[in-house]
């Protein structure tokens, strides 16, 4: 029988559809879709290709509209669009970047060690407590009893460190002083000064009662009580931890450290108080992504919205049992899907059961359910962009 050789013509196409049997979905869908685009009119037409800008093995990257980080194994670098910059050597090989970009500032980690960037110098992303002074009574105007003296690290710009374990001495007699020895040195080269904090007689509170250059190791108080006037205010701070994500909502900085989303203090996006920032869910975080009223929180099972202006006091919603794939989170325009009147943009990410849209409700859209099937990948990376009339979501998933 001879073949017919006529040209078919198909009036459009409606993508890919993976959802149902082959034999089913006819000839106005696709059931595998490569280097292609569907445009308005749903035909088809060759994705445009790509220059290539940098030469260079990449394990890992972040990229926002102020920088572009890489890794190469244990190198982290910037990338300005012409020129590679080295910002440090002593990354984990391995280790995947996350970082967030706010007021000029990026926050990254690899996972094992952390870090600030600001005008193309890294530093470190808060400080270290300082140990314990060895104290010893001197002559003064302090009473006799019981003193109390913990110490503190404060950089250049002003940024203090919590307080290290206390110190404690019993002084004896009245008309007394104390000495404060083997004050410790920070090795962080941005610290400039050690503060001294100081309870009043038999007290708990901590006041300021002497300032030291970083590097010297005494200082004495010999002064009344009245003296103590400014307060310890961030004794339980300690500085971020390795993060996998980070983002930031209404004065907070959130990061997620393994199964714990831990929150700074507000505007202080380098400190958290040890005591109270943290929300421990069943499995590890893969997705921290703050919508208009409330902060979207994915695992590797499920999707959490919580709801307020204040993640410390938000309530929880459990709204999806689909876990998220790290690293496909974008966002897109509100007034490109749904009703979100007022809304500059919604989140988007890949789940284990889909593309999803993160309403500004706190509500979830699953775009692909009922199209399209998707791997459980292990990582991914994910862009928007609106070309020729149509909004692509593009994602790469490594399953």
């Amino acid at each position: 029988m001879a073949l017919d050789n006529r040209t078919q013509n198909f009036g459009e196409f409606n993508g890919l559809i993976t959802v149902q049997d082959p034999i089913e979905i006819g000839f106005k869908a696709f059931t595998k879709a490569e280097n292609i685009d569907i445009t308005a009119d749903k035909k088809i037409k060759r994705r445009k290709g790509n220059t290539a800008s940098l030469a260079a093995t990449i394990d890992s990257a972040y990229i926002d509209d102020e920088i572009f980080l890489y890794t190469t194994g244990a190198n982290l670098y910037q990338y300005d669009g012409t020129i590679s910059t080295l910002i440090r050597t002593d990354l984990r090989t391995g280790g995947n970047i996350a970082a967030h970009t706010l007021n000029g500032k990026t926050y990254y980690s690899d996972g094992f060690v952390t870090g600030v960037i600001s005008g193309g110098v890294s530093r470190s992303l808060g400080l270290n407590r300082p140990g314990s002074a060895v104290l010893s009574a001197t002559t003064g105007n302090l009473p006799k009893g019981r003193y109390q003296v913990v110490l503190t690290y404060e950089r250049d710009n002003g940024q203090e460190s919590g307080a290290g374990d206390p110190a404690l001495i019993n002084l004896t007699e009245d008309n007394s002083g104390i000495i404060f020895n083997s004050i410790p040195m920070s090795s962080d080269v941005d610290v400039e000064k050690v503060n001294v904090y100081l309870t009043t007689t038999d007290g708990m509170e901590y006041f300021l009662a002497a300032v030291v250059d970083n590097g010297f190791s005494s200082a004495t108080f010999r002064d009344t009580t009245h003296a103590l006037q400014k307060p310890l205010l961030g004794q339980y701070h300690k500085p971020i931890p390795a993060f996998t994500d980070a983002a930031s909502y209404n004065g907070r900085m959130l990061y997620a450290c393994g199964d714990t989303v831990v929150y700074s203090e507000p505007f202080d996006y380098e400190e958290r108080d040890e005591r109270y920032n943290f929300i421990i869910l069943p499995e590890a975080i893969t997705m921290i992504a703050p919508g208009e009223n409330g902060v979207f929180i994915g695992t590797t099972k499920r999707t959490n919205y919580y709801s307020g202006s204040d993640i410390a006091q938000a309530s929880v919603d459990d709204t999806t049992n689909a876990g998220v794939v790290p690293g496909t989170l974008s966002y897109i325009p509100a007034e490109y899907f749904g009703t979100n009147e007022g809304v500059d943009s919604l989140p988007m990410w890949t789940s284990h059961k889909g593309i999803c849209i993160g309403q500004a409700d706190g509500s979830i859209v699953n775009i692909t359910a009922r199209k399209v099937d998707v791997l459980k990948g292990l990582k991914g990376t994910a862009m928007f962009r609106h070309e020729d009339g149509q909004n692509h979501y593009v994602s790469v998933i490594n399953s």
